[in-house]
């Protein structure tokens, strides 16, 4: 059995979690079904907790009230006590003497609660308390036994009297409990002293026990040699079982029938592996658990600690541990390697609850770097709940993050398949920076690797933090690269967060799921297109459809005849729709499509329009045939976009020329705050123009800055308006006024802001 090392306290309660024949390991309060085992319709949880410091044997006579009582601090050295009186082994009796339990503890009928002596700290100095209640959670009534186990080195025995150079006290009273001694038994290569007490009543839904164990204290019978047997802690070992009361007339029946008889063979720690785990309280305890670390460890945080002017030994391939921070914040942590904590994961399970960090940092010039994790790449599970990071930095020279820059699974012959699961639940990251020369995102730099691995990021909050990446498209407030395997982000928030993170879908960067992968935020898959091209679609005949994608380069699309279909399509650098033959005809159809302004830069071989700041470009051959309609289609511009051209001669929609058989008609559109003019229409006045027609479009807060700005600019003598147009701004004016004289409207009733 791995023993603590180090004296440490920890204010939490500890709880023994069992799987029969399998591994026992100590859990926090908030995990579910731990030190306990049931049958029937039955739920308890068992308490375990120790006098607040300052709290005498008998709390001045009054009860103990919640604040009186704390959790139990697992993994505590225990010492000789020191005895100043001759009866100081004796636990006081008398009413006046008594440690009375408020009501919110037990419940016998009296209006202090239920009582029990304690050892007098006046004439016994170092007695260990360990108060082990037991709680009804659910609605049925119960009958429980808890079984104890007091670590008793060989050559040492637990007595009745201070003979013996261990004893405990208890609760005695027989209406209360029934002790069975079972004797001295080996769990896990130590030796210990197990006893079973049977509670002897109904205990009621909602309702707590009178406690079983009290204290246990080391005797002056107690040698040195002995003290050497113990080492540093003292472990005492409490796990409960319990089961309906229906059809059995006593407790002993029940749970014995349910359970097996009380023997030494039948105790629930038979050929069970225990765990300790190591607490620590200074920084300098900090340094040692990690630089002592074994595989599985498990930590538990007991102070905030500061590290300022120590170095942390950040775990490297297969370790593995558990870091318990319990609310406590480790600050002033530096690291130069990969993460605070673990570099590269190998392929173990890591897990951190409730771990603060705050003013850390951690600079990585030839590598990842996360402050929490490095490189996940081969990891079977690493687990982040209640997380912080607050004021802290990340600087690296490729992947970046808080929680881990780089998660991955692997899979290759005779090695392999490892499919990491990594999980980011309602943790935070408030303020700082992150830094990279890569992909970069709070909660994962780089998530991908095998089509297996699973990144799960709940809850998330994002607040007053500089995310910057190589570029945009390799950086997210959430996620830089979401790449093979399943991405999945859910209630993600953020605000004031800096950078140059991608504007057009700030959670992520880019997603690149090279025919496998998937990105789901709330609910919603977000799909790419497939391995094809979207740089060029080119419709013949017959009937296209695409469906929930996204391109993140300038498209064309060359129309020639047939029927295309675009829905919930996002074009992130700008659209081209084109006809080249007098001849085309058919339909082409965008519903609920988002199109960026493009960047300005694209190249293109057919038209040059392309190259100013537009978000959709038409250009339609003369003697074409194309009715293209548009529903509920949003024509954006990127925040950080920057215009190429002069903002006179920006358009979310552009507009060639065309005889009038072409018909282009937007309905339910938005423009938003996009362009100089928000639709431009071809002014050739010796054409017959194309049939436009928008109807309950609005044209929101576009071109705020742009004095004499149309929401519709051009030459226009078949153009139709519904009545139902909302437009902001000054519509259908620019410096060439004249050119706009022959505009005609039709039934106009709109709404003018």
């Amino acid at each position: 059995m791995k023993k603590s090392k180090l004296f440490l306290i920890l204010a939490l309660v500890l709880s023994l979690a069992v799987g029969l024949g399998g591994t026992l390991a100590y859990l926090t309060d908030t995990d579910e079904d731990v030190n306990v085992m049931t049958l029937g319709n039955v739920q308890i949880e068992q308490i375990e907790l120790q006098r607040a410091e300052g709290v005498d044997y008998r709390n001045g006579g009054e009860p103990l009230n919640l604040g009186d009582l704390v959790p139990f601090q697992q993994g505590k050295a225990l010492y000789p006590a020191y005895a100043a009186s001759d009866d100081a082994y004796t636990a006081v009796q008398d009413n006046d003497e008594q440690l009375w339990w408020s009501l919110n503890y037990v419940n016998n009928g009296t209006t202090k609660g239920g009582s029990n002596g304690l050892w007098n700290d006046y004439n016994l100095k170092g007695a260990m308390d360990k108060f082990v209640f037991v709680k009804n959670t659910g609605s049925s009534d119960a009958y429980f036994r808890t079984w104890i186990a007091l670590e008793c080195p060989e050559g040492m025995e637990y007595g009745e009297d201070s003979d013996k150079e261990f004893m405990n006290n208890v609760n005695g009273s027989v209406t209360a409990y029934k002790w069975d001694s079972i004797g001295y038994a080996e769990i896990d290569g130590v030796r210990y002293c197990i006893l079973a007490a049977t509670y002897q009543k109904v205990l009621e839904p909602g309702k707590t026990s009178h406690p079983s164990l009290l204290q246990v204290v080391m005797t002056h019978n107690a040698t040195n040699e002995d003290m050497k047997l113990l080492g540093n802690t003292y472990e005492i070992l409490t796990f409960t079982q319990a089961v309906q009361t229906n059809n059995f007339e006593n407790a002993e029946q029940a749970l014995d029938t349910a359970f097996g008889d009380i023997t030494a063979d039948n105790h629930p720690w038979t050929n069970a592996t225990i765990e300790i785990p190591t607490f620590v309280k200074t920084a300098d305890e900090l340094v040692a658990a990690f630089a002592n670390i074994q595989k599985d460890d498990v930590i538990h945080l007991a102070n905030d600690i500061d590290m300022t002017g120590k170095t942390l030994d950040a775990t490297n391939g297969n370790v593995g541990f558990t870091l318990y921070g319990n609310g406590h914040t480790i600050s002033n942590l530096v690291g130069t390697e990969q993460g605070l904590f673990v570099n590269n994961t190998g392929s173990s399970d890591y897990y951190f609850y409730d771990v603060h960090l705050e003013n850390c940092k951690v600079d990585s010039a030839t590598n990842y770097a996360g402050l929490f994790v490095g490189d996940a790449d081969t990891c079977d599970e690493l687990v982040f709940e209640n997380c912080t990071a607050k004021d802290c930095t990340v600087k690296s020279a490729k992947y970046a993050a808080a929680f881990a820059a780089y998660t991955a699974g692997y899979d290759v012959q005779n090695n392999g398949p490892v499919y990491g699961d990594v999980t980011i639940k309602d943790c935070e990251v408030i303020g700082g920076s992150i830094t990279g020369n890569g992909s970069v995102g709070a909660a994962i730099g780089h998530s991908g690797g095998n089509p297996d691995t699973t990144n799960t990021i709940t809850n998330l909050k994002v607040e007053g933090v500089a995310i910057k990446g190589e570029d945009a498209e390799h950086t997210g407030i959430v996620v830089g690269t979401a790449n093979v395997g399943k991405t999945i982000i859910n209630n993600a928030t953020y605000e004031n967060v800096t950078g140059n993170y991608n504007t057009k879908h700030p959670l992520y960067g880019r997603f690149v799921p090279d025919g496998t992968g998937t990105l789901t935020i709330d609910g919603t898959n977000v799909t790419l297109a497939p391995t094809d091209p979207w740089e060029t679609i080119e419709v013949s005949e017959g009937n296209v459809t695409r469906e929930n994608q996204a391109a993140t380069d300038y498209v064309e699309i060359c129309h020639k005849s047939g029927n295309l279909t675009l829905k919930n399509v996002v074009f992130e650098n700008g659209l081209t729709i084109y006809t080249n033959k007098v001849d085309n005809n058919g339909t082409i159809t965008l519903e609920d499509c988002v199109i960026y302004l493009s960047n300005g830069t694209a190249a293109n071989s057919n038209y040059n329009q392309c190259k100013a700041d537009y978000g959709l470009n038409l250009n339609l051959a003369n003697g074409s045939d194309i009715t293209l309609t548009f529903k509920n289609c949003k024509f954006l511009k990127p925040v950080d976009h920057t215009y190429s051209n002069s903002p006179g001669s920006t358009y979310n929609v552009y507009i060639g020329g065309g005889y009038s058989a072409n018909s282009i008609t937007f309905e339910g559109c938005t423009f938003e705050g996009s362009a100089k003019h928000a639709i431009g229409c071809s002014s050739e006045a010796t054409s017959k123009y194309y049939k436009l027609t928008v109807t309950g479009c609005n044209f929101k807060d576009w071109n705020n800055n742009a004095e004499n700005g149309a929401a519709i600019r051009g030459n226009l003598p078949s153009a139709d308006f519904a009545a139902d147009i909302t437009i902001s701004g000054n519509t259908f004016g620019n410096s060439n006024n004249s050119t706009q004289t022959t505009v005609a409207i039709d039934s106009w009733n709109g709404t003018w802001n």
